[in-house]
């Protein structure tokens, strides 16, 4: 699923309650910051990544929970030709591979011989900075690093971006000891990195 859904799984106790009772998959319902109990917080996250409010329909699972998905990612509400729906296919599995290359360079960051069989080295952003092995290793660094700092200019992201940077890119001896720093329990640390993650694959896909 892409950045919408991590962002409204971990806030969906704020979007709709969940019923107590046995649940069918419910029609898609227009979104609106009221119906949906959007906050503040949640609103900028959403800016953040570039998704607006009127793009989103609630979803309702079997399970009875509330899911916000853009409309695009809502099948059944038009059939789609077999060429576009294989392109979907095709970029959805390049999106997947795009994200885990991104949290694999990451947890890589300061092992370069481990780094230099990253595929990220293949992209644009990296290879027009040279062809030498050092210099695109250096030019993946910088562009991961520089894309987390851009975050920081967002009081919406500005925390995800601290938590990155005591995570990997200055990172301490355990993320035990990343969480102290930052201020926050282990539990909370680690659902707060998961959704940073996932910003800073956002982030470095609109590049």
């Amino acid at each position: 699923m892409n950045i919408t859904a991590a962002i409204h799984r971990s806030v969906e106790p704020q979007l709709l309650p969940r019923q107590r009772r046995r649940h069918r998959v419910g029609p898609p319902k227009p979104v609106t910051t009221a119906a949906a109990g959007v906050n503040a917080e949640l609103l900028q996250q959403l800016q953040a990544a570039g998704i607006t409010i009127d793009s989103l329909v609630a979803v309702r699972a079997p399970t009875g929970e509330w899911l916000l998905l853009r409309t695009q990612d809502h099948v059944g509400q038009h059939r789609t030709s077999p060429i576009v729906q294989d392109t979907a296919e095709d970029d959805h599995d390049a999106g997947k591979a795009f994200a885990k290359a991104v949290r694999t360079a990451l947890d890589d960051f300061h092992l370069t011989h481990r780094l230099q069989a990253n595929p990220l080295l293949e992209c644009d952003a990296v290879k027009t900075h040279g062809t030498g092995a050092a210099a695109r290793l250096n030019a993946l660094r910088d562009w991961l690093r520089s894309t987390s700092e851009r975050l920081s200019a967002n009081p919406a992201t500005a925390r995800a971006a601290r938590i990155l940077h005591r995570s990997y890119f200055e990172p301490a001896r355990s993320q035990q000891l990343a969480a102290e720093a930052l201020g926050m329990g282990y539990s909370t640390y680690r659902r707060l990195l998961a959704e940073a993650r996932e910003l800073l694959i956002a982030e470095l896909r609109l590049g």
